[in-house]
Order: structure tokens, then sequence, then C-alpha cells
């Protein structure tokens, strides 16, 4: 699929999931600065609360923006790149867990699950944010587009 430069200048899905992604880097990053000064009680709230927010972010694109771009591409939910991130969505959701339950012990060896949970985030939002989302962008329009990116305020699973 050729994308129209111009698209650039409308992308809602792009721009909002990516100050999404912004967004819960920025919660991930606090959980682990207060983990690191010895809050560990603040650390499991925020790492909880990125937790939370990131599954609320998952289930967004799994129940409304994938089913729309498949629509749209006439793809099924078991191919293409929503299939892709369907995966990497199994991945991210096992790294919590395993994070999870050490933020609030000192012993715990956190660090590295944080680290492959950062790696599959960053590799997984790039491709979001460079093809997924340009795509969504594209195929809907700038106005529907604009109308499923303002659901992303108010989506609640």
């Amino acid at each position: 699929m050729n994308f129209d430069a111009s698209q650039q200048e409308i992308a809602p899905i792009t721009e909002a999931l990516g100050r999404d992604h912004d967004r819960l880097a920025s919660l991930e990053a606090s959980a682990f600065a207060a983990r690191d000064q010895g809050d560990f009680a603040a650390g499991t709230q925020l790492f909880e609360r990125f937790a939370r927010e990131l599954e609320r972010h998952i289930a967004f694109e799994e129940e409304l923006l994938f089913p729309i771009v498949e629509r749209e591409m006439g793809l099924t939910s078991g191919d293409g790149p929503t299939a892709v991130m369907r995966e990497e969505h199994v991945q991210i959701r096992l790294l919590l867990g395993e994070i999870a339950p050490g933020m609030k012990d000192p012993d715990a060896p956190v660090e590295g699950r944080r680290q492959a949970l950062g790696a599959v985030l960053q590799e997984h939002n790039m491709k979001e944010e460079q093809i997924l989302y340009p795509m969504a962008d594209q195929a809907l329009g700038r106005e529907r587009a604009g109308l499923l990116a303002r659901e992303i305020e108010t989506f609640r699973r």
C-alpha cells in the first residue's frame, strides 16, 4: 500500500496512540525510579497503574482498532500486521506478570525482565507508529480516523 505524504498532516490515530505510548513510557519510568529510590510502595503502585493503563491501550487496539483495520484492509485477525501485534501483546502481558510481583521486593531481580519488556515495547511501538497506525489513518480517512482517535480518551474495557 502506498501512503500519501499528505496523510502525515492528518494522522489522528498515529498522533493519539503515539502520545499514549509516550505517556505509558513515562509511567513505567516513574515506577522504576521510585523503586530505585527505595520507595517500593510507590514503585508498586505506579507499576500497577502502568500495567492497567497498558492493558487499556492493548484492549483498545485489539477490540476497536484492529478489527476496523482488518475490515478496511481486507485482512483477517490471523494475517497481516495486526496478527503480529496480537502476538507481541501476549509477550508484553507475560512480561508484565513476571515483573509485577517483584516490584515490592527489594531483592527481586526485576531489572532483566524490565529490560526485556523495554526491548519488546520499543520495537512494538515503532512498528505500530511507523506502519500500523499510518495504515489505519489512511484507510479510514480524516473524519473516521479522528472519531476513532477521540474514542481513545473515553475507552473503558
